[in-house]
């Protein structure tokens, strides 16, 4: 469905495409996965490589397209005017669904051919999705609030136990944050570092919107570069980012530091 670059598979056949890919480079099988198929197999040759998957599902990406048995909430048409809908948020649900069960089949998969216990699994998304409309538009890409920000980030070791981490974290630090656990080296490339308490986190909004961000002390700073304007908000307080304090105090220092961060970036590059 779609055309062009926005040309985009069902997350079913994606996920079918990588269980058929999985089979045959860890057994050298030859079943063909589809939507139906059992899952379990009978192994064959274990491979002795490791094996590397980076899996893209997209149905809750607009136009939120989905096989209509995965619809536990309506109403969910979008009608004619799409994001704007009152039942968005049923359809994004439904998508978020939809693409749960698939990745319930990759798991499903390692487990009946006893491959979990020998897997790390990192589970995020590239950007989150204004529901709501909070700030005057609903999707992303338009702004770094926390609605388009803030992401799901969960990682599975097998013989790691599981814990909450309650601090804010950059995905930037995913990649060096399984080498650390793994006990293998940080390559020189790396702008990131294992997981832990930072004192700052950068976000930048990476199109013609031109806006950058930082989160320092629970404190939001964001800059439009376009338009030369400053925003500050107590995510403690107002975690919707509703009450500007720049109109309210002076906070030239917090506004200066990611502007310098800004151009070292720009020097750097």
């Amino acid at each position: 469905y779609g055309s062009g670059i926005a040309q985009k598979d069902l997350d079913h056949k994606t996920m079918d495409k990588v269980l058929n890919w999985l089979n045959s480079s860890l057994y050298n099988y030859s079943t063909q996965f589809n939507s139906t198929t059992n899952i379990t197999v009978t192994l064959k040759e274990n491979a002795e490589n490791p094996i590397f998957l980076y899996t893209n599902l997209q149905a809750t990406h607009n136009p939120m397209v989905f096989p209509d048995e995965y619809k536990l909430y309506l109403p969910d048409d979008l009608g004619t005017k799409g994001l704007r809908s009152e039942n968005v948020v049923n359809r994004f649900d439904n998508s978020l669904y939809y693409i749960d069960v698939q990745i319930g089949r990759l798991i499903e998969f390692l487990k009946k051919n006893n491959e979990l216990n020998n897997t790390i699994i990192i589970l995020s998304s590239d950007h989150g999705h204004d529901l709501y409309g909070l700030h005057g538009t609903t999707g992303h890409g338009y702004s770094v609030y926390d609605e388009e920000i803030r992401v799901p980030l969960m990682f599975y070791f097998p013989d790691m136990d599981p814990k909450i981490y309650n601090e804010p974290v950059s995905t930037i630090d995913v990649l060096p944050t399984v080498l650390d656990i793994m006990k293998l080296p940080p390559q020189k490339e790396f702008i990131g570092a294992p997981i832990k308490k930072q004192e700052r986190l950068i976000f930048y909004l990476q199109n013609h919107k031109y806006g950058i961000g930082m989160l320092k002390n629970n404190k939001k700073t964001i800059i439009d570069l376009n338009r030369g304007l400053a925003e500050v908000y107590d995510l403690e307080k107002d975690p919707d980012e509703l009450k500007n304090l720049v109109l309210k105090k002076n906070y030239d220092k917090e506004i200066l530091e990611l502007l310098m961060w800004h151009y070292c970036q720009i020097n750097y590059f």
